[in-house]
């Protein structure tokens, strides 16, 4: 089986989750981790992202809030 190998960016995005995902105290990294994580980053493909959903920080994080983490398998 081969090893998968990460781009320093996406090795930088999942980072940026993992530190969303203490924020919001979830046990593992979850998808709205990984969105928020994107969002967050201010360079390369990412910016315009950013851009986008800067404005709607306040609104994303209130809805982190009442959304039940995802079931791990």
């Amino acid at each position: 089986m081969k090893v998968p190998r990460y781009t320093s960016k996406v090795i930088e995005l999942f980072q940026q989750a993992h530190k969303v995902a203490e924020v919001n105290r979830h046990t593992s990294i979850q998808s709205i981790d990984i969105f928020i994580g994107a969002s967050l980053m201010k360079k390369g493909t990412l910016m315009e992202m950013h851009y986008l959903v800067e404005p709607y920080t306040n609104e994303l994080e209130k809805l982190i809030g009442r959304l039940t983490p995802e079931p791990f398998s």
